[in-house]
């Protein structure tokens, strides 16, 4: 199982019994097209990359603004 898989299962421990469905389709999902987020050769690359301290804020900003534009995005569904 993929590090990243390991950290949703313990966050969110009552998904797979209370939401079977979703989490064999997450599962399946996650097996077919696992994120590179996930992988060590990724986590190697940002550490390479995030010693440049400009690109850190630069990547840290743009996802501050997509986490922005998901919240947003989340309030207008509600």
């Amino acid at each position: 199982m993929n590090a990243v898989m390991e950290v949703v299962r313990d966050r969110l421990p009552s998904l797979e019994t209370e939401c079977p469905m979703y989490w064999s389709a997450f599962g399946q999902a996650w097996l077919a097209h696992p994120p590179p987020y996930g992988e060590a050769w990724y986590g190697d690359l940002f550490r390479e990359k995030a010693i440049d301290l400009e690109w850190l804020a630069g990547i840290i900003a743009l996802n501050s603004r997509k986490e922005a534009d998901g919240a947003r995005q989340l309030w207008a569904f509600a």
